[in-house]
């Protein structure tokens, strides 16, 4: 799990690394304003990377 803070325009933006297949989403935070929300998840497929040469 990796905590990310939106930028000042509000976006949220994040890079992790994966080593496995998977799924990732986001879940917002619930505030004094705004309820919570999880959006669907989207499918990871890690590939390997082409090896130097």
């Amino acid at each position: 799990m990796k905590i990310v803070k939106a930028n000042s325009s509000g976006s949220p933006r994040a890079t992790v690394k994966a080593s496995a297949d998977g799924y990732r989403r986001w879940t917002f935070g619930e505030t004094s304003t705004t309820g919570g929300a999880t959006a669907g998840g989207d499918n990871v497929d890690v590939k390997q990377a082409p090896e130097h040469g």
